[in-house]
Protein backbone atom coordinates (compact mmCIF):
# COMPACT_ATOMS: atom_id res chain seq x y z
CA UNK A 1 0.00 0.00 0.00
CA UNK A 2 2.47 2.17 0.76
CA UNK A 3 4.57 1.68 -2.76
CA UNK A 4 1.17 2.57 -4.10
CA UNK A 5 0.62 5.39 -2.25
CA UNK A 6 4.33 6.34 -3.54
CA UNK A 7 3.25 6.67 -6.85
CA UNK A 8 0.18 8.30 -6.25
CA UNK A 9 2.63 11.00 -5.12
CA UNK A 10 5.07 10.72 -7.76
CA UNK A 11 1.97 11.35 -10.66
CA UNK A 12 0.77 14.46 -7.99
CA UNK A 13 5.11 15.88 -8.47
CA UNK A 14 4.43 15.84 -4.44
CA UNK A 15 7.90 16.50 -3.94
CA UNK A 16 9.05 12.87 -1.58
CA UNK A 17 11.74 13.56 1.04
CA UNK A 18 15.09 11.92 1.56
CA UNK A 19 13.82 9.82 4.72
CA UNK A 20 10.88 8.59 2.05
CA UNK A 21 13.22 8.18 -0.99
CA UNK A 22 15.35 5.97 1.29
CA UNK A 23 12.53 3.65 2.18
CA UNK A 24 11.27 3.23 -1.48
CA UNK A 25 14.56 2.38 -2.89
CA UNK A 26 15.71 -0.32 0.02
CA UNK A 27 12.48 -2.16 -0.96
CA UNK A 28 12.89 -2.05 -4.40
CA UNK A 29 16.57 -3.45 -4.48
CA UNK A 30 15.47 -6.08 -2.63
CA UNK A 31 12.52 -7.44 -4.64
CA UNK A 32 13.72 -6.89 -7.96
CA UNK A 33 16.32 -8.72 -7.21
CA UNK A 34 14.54 -11.82 -5.87
CA UNK A 35 12.69 -11.30 -8.50
CA UNK A 36 15.70 -11.52 -11.10
CA UNK A 37 17.09 -14.87 -9.18
CA UNK A 38 13.61 -16.43 -9.34
CA UNK A 39 13.67 -15.94 -13.38
CA UNK A 40 17.50 -16.73 -13.09
CA UNK A 41 16.82 -20.01 -12.13
CA UNK A 42 13.44 -20.69 -13.53
CA UNK A 43 15.72 -20.61 -16.85
CA UNK A 44 18.18 -22.38 -15.89
CA UNK A 45 16.52 -25.48 -13.99
CA UNK A 46 13.08 -25.59 -15.98
CA UNK A 47 14.02 -24.83 -19.09
CA UNK A 48 15.82 -26.43 -21.52
CA UNK A 49 18.23 -23.23 -22.97
CA UNK A 50 21.38 -23.77 -24.88
CA UNK A 51 24.77 -23.81 -23.49
CA UNK A 52 25.73 -20.29 -24.48
CA UNK A 53 22.35 -18.86 -22.88
CA UNK A 54 22.69 -20.47 -19.71
CA UNK A 55 26.03 -18.53 -19.97
CA UNK A 56 24.14 -15.27 -20.26
CA UNK A 57 21.86 -16.23 -17.66
CA UNK A 58 24.53 -16.37 -15.37
CA UNK A 59 26.84 -13.40 -16.06
CA UNK A 60 23.65 -11.05 -15.78
CA UNK A 61 22.72 -12.66 -12.15
CA UNK A 62 26.24 -12.12 -11.50
CA UNK A 63 25.84 -8.58 -12.36
CA UNK A 64 22.69 -8.28 -10.29
CA UNK A 65 24.50 -9.28 -7.38
CA UNK A 66 27.10 -7.46 -8.02
CA UNK A 67 24.93 -3.95 -7.92
CA UNK A 68 22.38 -4.75 -5.41
CA UNK A 69 24.88 -4.55 -2.47
CA UNK A 70 26.43 -1.36 -3.87
CA UNK A 71 22.96 0.05 -3.77
CA UNK A 72 21.90 -1.03 -0.72
CA UNK A 73 24.59 0.13 0.79
CA UNK A 74 24.80 3.47 -0.82
CA UNK A 75 20.46 3.87 0.69
CA UNK A 76 21.41 2.56 3.79
CA UNK A 77 24.54 5.03 4.59
CA UNK A 78 23.54 7.83 2.46
CA UNK A 79 26.65 7.93 0.95
CA UNK A 80 26.42 9.74 -2.13
CA UNK A 81 29.50 8.16 -3.24
CA UNK A 82 28.45 4.79 -3.27
CA UNK A 83 24.86 5.54 -4.55
CA UNK A 84 26.98 7.58 -7.82
CA UNK A 85 28.82 4.44 -8.48
CA UNK A 86 25.32 1.86 -7.68
CA UNK A 87 23.90 4.88 -10.54
CA UNK A 88 26.86 3.78 -13.10
CA UNK A 89 27.16 0.54 -12.40
CA UNK A 90 23.17 -0.28 -12.37
CA UNK A 91 23.10 1.60 -16.06
CA UNK A 92 25.65 -0.20 -17.44
CA UNK A 93 24.96 -3.47 -15.81
CA UNK A 94 21.34 -3.25 -17.31
CA UNK A 95 22.15 -2.47 -20.22
CA UNK A 96 24.83 -5.33 -20.48
CA UNK A 97 22.63 -8.00 -19.34
CA UNK A 98 19.97 -6.69 -22.13
CA UNK A 99 22.19 -7.35 -25.09
CA UNK A 100 24.04 -10.31 -23.38
CA UNK A 101 20.42 -12.16 -23.89
CA UNK A 102 19.57 -10.71 -26.97
CA UNK A 103 23.20 -11.60 -28.58
CA UNK A 104 23.00 -15.22 -27.08
CA UNK A 105 19.81 -15.99 -28.76
CA UNK A 106 20.38 -14.18 -31.78
CA UNK A 107 23.84 -16.26 -31.77
CA UNK A 108 21.36 -19.91 -31.16
CA UNK A 109 18.98 -18.87 -34.02
CA UNK A 110 21.54 -18.34 -36.70
CA UNK A 111 23.78 -21.27 -35.72
CA UNK A 112 20.58 -23.62 -35.94
CA UNK A 113 19.49 -22.38 -39.47
CA UNK A 114 22.46 -23.23 -40.61
CA UNK A 115 23.45 -26.65 -41.76
CA UNK A 116 25.72 -28.68 -39.60
CA UNK A 117 28.58 -29.30 -42.64
CA UNK A 118 28.69 -25.69 -43.02
CA UNK A 119 30.56 -25.38 -39.14
CA UNK A 120 34.45 -25.25 -39.22
CA UNK A 121 35.56 -28.94 -39.28
CA UNK A 122 33.05 -31.04 -39.89
CA UNK A 123 33.51 -31.73 -43.42
CA UNK A 124 36.15 -33.98 -42.57
CA UNK A 125 34.12 -35.59 -40.23
CA UNK A 126 31.57 -36.37 -42.82
CA UNK A 127 32.48 -39.82 -43.00
CA UNK A 128 32.75 -40.96 -39.35
CA UNK A 129 29.13 -38.98 -39.15
CA UNK A 130 26.90 -39.47 -41.84
CA UNK A 131 24.00 -37.69 -40.19
CA UNK A 132 26.09 -34.26 -40.68
CA UNK A 133 25.13 -34.01 -44.04
CA UNK A 134 21.20 -34.30 -43.55
CA UNK A 135 21.78 -32.10 -40.11
CA UNK A 136 20.56 -34.81 -37.74
CA UNK A 137 23.54 -35.03 -35.22
CA UNK A 138 23.10 -34.54 -32.09
CA UNK A 139 25.28 -32.94 -29.77
CA UNK A 140 26.67 -36.06 -28.21
CA UNK A 141 26.90 -37.96 -30.88
CA UNK A 142 29.34 -34.99 -32.08
CA UNK A 143 31.24 -34.58 -28.78
CA UNK A 144 31.79 -38.48 -29.26
CA UNK A 145 33.30 -38.01 -32.37
CA UNK A 146 35.30 -35.19 -31.78
CA UNK A 147 37.23 -36.93 -28.88
CA UNK A 148 38.83 -39.18 -31.69
CA UNK A 149 39.02 -37.04 -34.68
CA UNK A 150 39.35 -33.30 -35.66
CA UNK A 151 36.87 -31.04 -34.04
CA UNK A 152 33.28 -30.32 -35.84
CA UNK A 153 31.94 -26.77 -34.20
CA UNK A 154 28.39 -27.55 -35.58
CA UNK A 155 25.25 -27.58 -33.10
CA UNK A 156 23.44 -30.77 -32.42
CA UNK A 157 19.79 -31.08 -32.61
CA UNK A 158 19.23 -30.88 -29.50
CA UNK A 159 20.76 -27.64 -28.52
CA UNK A 160 18.11 -25.82 -31.34
CA UNK A 161 14.59 -27.89 -30.11
CA UNK A 162 13.69 -23.91 -28.55
CA UNK A 163 15.66 -22.07 -31.70
CA UNK A 164 13.53 -19.94 -33.08
CA UNK A 165 12.89 -20.12 -36.68
CA UNK A 166 13.93 -17.01 -38.03
CA UNK A 167 15.02 -13.99 -36.16
CA UNK A 168 11.65 -11.97 -37.25
CA UNK A 169 9.50 -14.77 -35.88
CA UNK A 170 6.77 -13.54 -33.49
CA UNK A 171 7.81 -15.88 -30.94
CA UNK A 172 11.55 -14.45 -30.90
CA UNK A 173 10.53 -11.08 -30.42
CA UNK A 174 7.58 -11.23 -27.94
CA UNK A 175 10.64 -13.12 -25.67
CA UNK A 176 13.05 -10.24 -26.13
CA UNK A 177 10.58 -7.71 -25.55
CA UNK A 178 9.48 -9.02 -22.51
CA UNK A 179 13.29 -9.27 -21.11
CA UNK A 180 13.67 -5.48 -22.49
CA UNK A 181 10.48 -4.51 -20.09
CA UNK A 182 11.59 -6.95 -17.35
CA UNK A 183 15.35 -5.29 -17.28
CA UNK A 184 13.70 -1.91 -17.21
CA UNK A 185 11.38 -2.68 -14.27
CA UNK A 186 14.35 -4.31 -12.70
CA UNK A 187 17.56 -2.34 -13.32
CA UNK A 188 15.76 1.06 -14.69
CA UNK A 189 13.61 1.83 -11.65
CA UNK A 190 15.74 1.24 -8.57
CA UNK A 191 18.18 3.51 -10.35
CA UNK A 192 15.83 6.25 -11.07
CA UNK A 193 15.17 6.59 -7.25
CA UNK A 194 18.49 5.69 -6.69
CA UNK A 195 19.09 9.12 -8.73
CA UNK A 196 16.19 11.17 -6.84
CA UNK A 197 18.11 9.90 -3.55
CA UNK A 198 21.23 10.82 -4.59
CA UNK A 199 19.98 14.65 -5.57
CA UNK A 200 17.78 15.13 -2.82
CA UNK A 201 20.77 14.36 -0.50
CA UNK A 202 22.97 16.37 -2.26
CA UNK A 203 20.59 19.11 -2.03
CA UNK A 204 19.59 18.82 1.45
CA UNK A 205 23.46 19.25 2.86
CA UNK A 206 23.97 22.24 -0.01
CA UNK A 207 21.22 23.66 2.39
CA UNK A 208 22.29 22.84 5.38
CA UNK A 209 25.80 24.43 4.35
CA UNK A 210 24.21 27.72 3.52
CA UNK A 211 22.23 27.59 6.84
CA UNK A 212 25.38 27.27 8.74
CA UNK A 213 27.32 29.97 6.48
CA UNK A 214 24.23 32.27 7.55
CA UNK A 215 24.30 31.46 11.08
CA UNK A 216 28.04 32.64 10.92
CA UNK A 217 26.90 35.39 9.49
CA UNK A 218 24.72 36.14 11.88
CA UNK A 219 27.38 35.76 14.81
CA UNK A 220 29.71 38.08 13.55
CA UNK A 221 26.87 40.80 13.12
CA UNK A 222 26.01 40.04 16.52
CA UNK A 223 29.23 39.97 18.33
CA UNK A 224 30.27 43.66 15.76
CA UNK A 225 26.71 45.52 17.23
CA UNK A 226 27.59 44.17 20.86
CA UNK A 227 31.20 46.22 20.42
CA UNK A 228 29.67 49.27 18.80
CA UNK A 229 27.23 49.11 21.85
CA UNK A 230 29.96 48.93 24.25
CA UNK A 231 30.99 51.50 26.62
CA UNK A 232 33.60 54.20 24.88
CA UNK A 233 36.07 53.35 27.31
CA UNK A 234 36.63 49.56 25.62
CA UNK A 235 37.05 51.36 21.96
CA UNK A 236 39.61 53.62 22.89
CA UNK A 237 38.20 56.96 23.68
CA UNK A 238 38.57 58.48 27.14
CA UNK A 239 36.12 60.80 28.52
CA UNK A 240 36.71 62.69 31.93
CA UNK A 241 34.95 60.49 34.69
CA UNK A 242 32.37 61.59 37.49
CA UNK A 243 34.70 61.77 39.99
CA UNK A 244 37.49 63.89 38.24
CA UNK A 245 34.64 66.14 37.84
CA UNK A 246 33.65 66.45 41.89
CA UNK A 247 38.08 66.72 42.67
CA UNK A 248 37.17 70.07 40.00
CA UNK A 249 35.04 71.80 42.36
CA UNK A 250 36.26 70.74 45.36
CA UNK A 251 39.28 72.95 44.25
CA UNK A 252 36.99 75.35 43.10
CA UNK A 253 35.32 75.73 46.75
CA UNK A 254 38.96 75.79 48.16
CA UNK A 255 39.97 78.80 45.77
CA UNK A 256 36.73 80.91 47.07
CA UNK A 257 37.11 80.07 50.82
CA UNK A 258 40.45 81.32 50.41
CA UNK A 259 39.24 84.27 48.69
CA UNK A 260 37.00 85.05 51.18
CA UNK A 261 39.36 84.81 53.86
CA UNK A 262 41.80 87.12 52.06
CA UNK A 263 38.97 89.53 52.00
CA UNK A 264 38.20 89.36 55.73
CA UNK A 265 41.72 89.68 56.69
CA UNK A 266 42.31 92.88 54.21
CA UNK A 267 39.24 93.96 56.35
CA UNK A 268 40.31 93.37 59.55
CA UNK A 269 43.63 95.27 58.73
CA UNK A 270 42.07 98.72 57.84
CA UNK A 271 39.72 98.50 60.61
CA UNK A 272 43.17 98.60 63.20
CA UNK A 273 44.49 101.05 60.89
Amino acid sequence: MRICAMWRDICRRRPLTPSELRWYLERQLVIFSIINTTLAMINLFVQDNSAIEEGAIIVSLVLVWLTFPMGLLGAMRENSGVLALYIVFGILCGACSTVLSIVAAATVAISCQSEQLSFRGCKAALGGLPCLEFSNCTSSMIEDYNTLFPDCDAWGTDDCKNAPDTLTSLAFLGERLFLLILNVFTSCIPVYFAILFFMRLEASRSHDDSDDENSDDESTTHSDSDCSNSPDVEVGIKKPTTPKKKKKSKKANKSNKKATKSKKETKNDKNKQ
